[in-house]
């Protein structure tokens, strides 16, 4: 998925359409929902297609629409993801600061 988001990307810098928006926003949804680390690099490509394409970019607002299905996943699923933030839902347990020169020297 972040192959295919990335082409999709340079495709859309190459020559932005709506097309070719959606097509991006759906990918990025996609891969959002499979692992949401990956807004980090939505977010970054979303800045860049802003900085390059500043005056075309508001044309392309339609192609949000494609990331609603992904909301909506989000929002049916969200009750259960907050259980899995709390404290105590995983084998993980929460880093204070000063366990950070432990886990360096490892």
């Amino acid at each position: 998925l972040v192959t295919a988001l990335t082409i999709a990307f340079a495709r859309l810098i190459e020559a932005p359409s709506r097309q070719r928006a959606a097509v991006w926003v759906a990918i990025g949804t996609a891969l959002f929902l499979a692992e949401y680390h990956s807004a980090a690099l939505c977010i970054v490509q979303a800045i860049a297609l802003v900085v390059v394409h500043r005056a075309r970019v508001f044309a392309l607002w339609p192609a949000v629409l494609a990331a609603i299905p992904g909301f909506a996943w989000i929002g049916w699923h969200l009750s259960r993801l907050l259980v899995f933030a709390q404290p105590g839902s995983s084998w993980q347990w929460r880093l204070s600061p000063a366990e950070l020169p432990v886990m360096a020297a490892y």
